[in-house]
């Protein structure tokens, strides 16, 4: 009876994460980063909380087409730079590259809910494994 009941969890759960990947509509749309997490051999290393501009938060845009655009203001709200590109989504991997070609980033996409998207990138180094998380949340504006 175990078996089953573990066989129709492992089923259910699969079932859960390849529906979170096919609905990418909710990807769309402008997110700010609220928090990025930084792991070390899988044991939390250190928190960074994003303080979030009220009047011209810096945000990532992506849109139905599959364009990718990153603002980054100034404090004074003047419009810094935008890098504008596309992105892809293919086996829970979220890639944005650059209209020159360059990548901008490609990371796993752990979460994505209505109103907050995770992003994970490991890295290994001198023997350890290096995982930065990046917590996201819908900009509203």
């Amino acid at each position: 009876m175990k078996k089953i009941t573990l066989s129709i969890t492992l089923l259910f759960c699969v079932c859960i994460i390849n529906a979170q990947e096919l609905d990418l509509t909710k990807l769309h749309g402008k997110w700010v980063v609220d928090k990025i997490e930084l792991y070390k051999s899988g044991e939390l290393d250190n928190t960074e909380q994003k303080e979030i501009k009220k009047d011209c938060p810096n945000y990532m845009e992506f849109g139905a087409n599959g364009t990718a655009v990153n603002y980054k203001f100034e404090e004074d709200c003047s419009l810094f730079k935008k890098d504008e590109g596309t992105f892809t989504f293919e086996d829970s991997v979220l890639k944005v590259t650059e209209n020159s070609g360059r990548v901008g980033f490609e990371m796993k996409l752990l979460e994505l809910l209505d109103d907050t998207m995770v992003l994970s990138r490991k890295q290994e180094f001198d023997g350890a494994v290096y995982e930065r998380r990046i917590y996201m949340k819908r900009h509203s504006k």
